[in-house]
């Protein structure tokens, strides 16, 4: 009999039909009258009591649940069998309620699961009329162990469904208040299904008012929701304002006896206990969310917090959404005409073209008939007029905007727009006139700032007193930000502009130097020993003059091929071994005007020759140029070779002679303008230059150009 009780008690899914179930066995089993279950909450309340021998009317008779006085409470605070032969004897009984069956014995055990009391198993008064002994006690702690395997499944059972039911509820409940875009519609919505999430006999909504010092009850679901609706009650000191602090929520077993529910909140609901949680857009609380008395006549647990929790945060965000729908059509066309201005802005690069579009696009969209742009003066004494529209021309006029220039020094010290509610208010100020012969009544000003400089401001004119909305104030200075990029990137277009002329024309001196420069500067030494020799020694004279028109040619063809240079394409440069054979050619033995003698060799590797790209190979080219051309004028040398090839990561491209060479000093390489521009050129490719020479032992130049990792400079 007792293996089919125990089967029976395994095959009951239900927690309430368990308790009921043991309560029920227990009495059959143990051949008992009465037997009842009690379960306890972490204080050793009673909180559930179900009885098996007493008929519906007798139990009802007896009143509300045994509060764990008496024998009762021995055991649940003990923990340990208790078996009493006299009920009524026993010091520790408080006797029995009104309308109480009488009962004479008594054995109770605790139902136990680990180091848990779920609840105890009380029986009395044996049906033989004999006491209750060892071998009951025995059986009764059999059947309580079998029992509290029974209770945990079926606590677990029952709280596996309702976290599923409510996972599937809270996904439903995000898809359904996601489609909502009524404030209104949206707050009974949440209220509706937070009351059927958290099974709940009262759900009520409440928002924080502008002032952000109150709570105002806005939604409600369940019973009496009505009374609720329109309650107002302050943030400080209360529940709603403890959880909008501490951004979770919160259970109040008794909101009766709990000094921070609001007494207008205990009058409107009538709850008996609560569960308290902020409504969160993001991290900023907008208000709160109390669900009171569970429909079971239990109290919430763990997992309704975190129900209600993630329902206040989908929430939160909703009615924040929908709250911004309506304020996001009405900036919907604003956004178009920013829009429209960003990439007039992105197409231009004339400031003043850029700043007269955001003069006329301010006016437009803010509904004012003039505004105007002033920048920081270049001696920072005061404004300057960069961009107008609707001003009248006298207002414009540079004395007239000395005087007026008080205006927009309201905004230029601050970080956010300036509003005159009442140009009438401020007799201080002076105001320019508007196109029409009139004064402007409101005036709306914005400084145009990039980080802690101060560039200018930007300001709005109205003939209406009190024109300007905190909207139109944002816009401003959406367009006050809109002009600081503008001036900004002008500044640095113009920077760029003259860097790029500054280093054009270093490039141009360094190609120019030693080729040419120096050449036709020989030419002209040449010159003046003939007029000096003319008639003393013809015949050197004539020689010199043969060298001089050669050299002038050479000058001529360098000049040519100079502008070629200038001329050509990036992709038009030869791969390195070409360029340098072209060199070789020009400098060796073989050519006009080069020096008897010199005989060029070239070693470039395959790898090393088109290793870069067409712009770093043309600056590796001019240095090895540079180098031949320094061979020739003054090494005195017979043989250079010119090679390349790679190494650790780098181009290494080197010329070195077998002329007279020199004592390397230091500061040499800066004070010799050939050996400087090649210096020059290597820094520029991000490498550097190596020079080794002794007199007489000739000059090796290494230039070492490290690759990036795909293989190019």
């Amino acid at each position: 009999m007792l293996s089919e009780a125990i089967a029976s008690l395994a095959a009951e899914r239900s927690l309430t039909g368990v308790l009921q179930r043991i309560a029920d066995l227990a009495r059959e089993v143990l051949g008992a009258r009465y037997a009842a279950l009690g379960v306890a909450d972490a204080d050793g309340r009673i909180i559930e009591f179900h009885t098996s021998g007493l008929t519906p009317d007798e139990r009802a008779a007896i009143g509300p649940l045994p509060r764990g006085h008496g024998l009762l409470g021995v055991l649940i605070r003990e923990g340990r069998p208790v078996r009493v032969a006299k009920i009524a004897r026993d010091p520790r009984s408080s006797g029995f309620p009104p309308n109480h069956p009488p009962m004479t014995s008594l054995l109770g055990v605790p139902i136990v699961s680990g180091d848990r009391v779920l609840g105890d198993l009380y029986l009395t008064d044996r049906l033989d009329g004999a006491e209750f002994d060892e071998d009951d006690e025995r059986l009764a702690l059999l059947l309580a162990r079998h029992a509290a395997v029974a209770i945990e499944n079926a606590r677990l059972n029952d709280e596996l469904e309702r976290r599923l039911q409510q996972v599937s509820s809270l996904r439903e409940y995000g898809q359904t208040i996601g489609r909502e875009l009524d404030v209104e519609r949206t707050l009974q919505v949440v209220a509706e299904r937070a009351a059927e999430l958290l099974g709940a006999s009262l759900v009520t909504l409440a928002l924080l008012d502008e002032s952000g010092e109150a709570f105002v009850f806005e939604a409600a679901a369940g019973r009496g929701a009505r009374r609720v609706l329109g309650t107002r009650v302050p943030a400080a000191e209360t529940m709603l304002g403890h959880v909008a602090h501490t951004h979770r929520a919160e259970i109040v077993e008794d909101v009766a006896r709990d000094e921070r529910v609001n007494l207008r909140v205990l009058q409107t609901t009538g709850g008996r206990t609560g569960l308290w949680a902020p409504l969160l857009a993001g991290e900023r609380v907008i208000g709160g969310l109390i669900a009171f008395d569970p429909l079971d006549g239990g109290s919430f647990g763990p997992a309704d917090v975190r129900v209600a929790e993630s329902i206040g945060q989908q929430a939160g965000v909703t009615i924040e959404n929908a709250r911004l729908y309506d304020r996001a059509r009405q900036e919907a066309s604003t956004s178009q005409a920013l829009l429209r201005v960003t990439r007039a802005m992105n197409a231009s690069v004339r400031l003043e073209e850029i700043l007269q579009l955001i003069v006329d696009s301010v006016a437009e969209l803010i509904g004012t008939p003039a505004a105007a742009v002033f920048l920081v003066a270049p001696d920072t004494s005061g404004f300057e007029l960069a961009a107008t529209r609707a001003l009248a021309a006298k207002s414009t006029d540079p004395a007239v905007l000395a005087r007026a220039s008080g205006l927009a020094g309201l905004a230029s010290g601050g970080v956010g727009p300036t509003v005159v509610a009442d140009t009438r208010d401020r007799p201080d100020l002076r105001f320019p006139t508007l196109r029409d012969g009139s004064m402007p009544r409101s005036v709306a000003v914005a400084p145009i700032r990039l980080g802690e400089r101060t560039l200018g401001v930007i300001e709005a004119y109205s003939t209406e007193p009190n024109y300007f909305s905190e909207q139109n104030t944002m816009l401003l200075a959406a367009f006050a930000d809109q002009a600081a990029t503008a001036i900004e990137s002008a500044r640095l277009y113009g920077q760029a502009r003259e860097l790029a002329l500054l280093q054009e024309r270093d490039r141009i001196a360094r190609e120019l130097h030693d080729g040419i420069i120096q050449a036709i500067y020989a030419v002209g030494l040449n010159l003046d020993y003939c007029r000096l020799a003319a008639r003393e020694e013809p015949e050197e004279v004539e020689r010199r003059l043969a060298e001089a028109t050669g050299a002038l040619n050479q000058a001529i063809d360098d000049i040519r091929a100079y502008i070629l240079q200038l001329t050509s394409q990036p992709g038009e440069a030869p791969d390195l071994r070409e360029a340098a054979e072209v060199l070789a050619r020009e400098y060796g033995q073989d050519a006009a005007g080069a020096k008897p003698g010199l005989r060029v060799t070239v070693d470039v590797d395959a790898a090393a020759a088109a290793v870069l790209p067409p712009p770093q190979r043309s600056e590796v080219v001019q240095v090895l140029r540079e180098a031949l051309a320094n061979v020739s004028r003054h090494a005195a040398a017979t043989e250079v070779s010119v090679s390349a090839h790679l190494d650790g990561g780098c181009l290494v491209a080197t010329v070195a002679d077998n002329g007279v060479g020199f004592e390397l000093g230091e500061g040499l390489v800066d004070g010799h303008h050939g050996l400087r521009n090649m210096a020059d050129r290597a820094r520029a490719l991000g490498g550097h230059l190596d020079v080794h020479s002794r007199p007489g032992d000739g000059t090796r130049i290494n230039l070492v150009v490290p690759l990036t990792d795909s293989g190019r400079a």
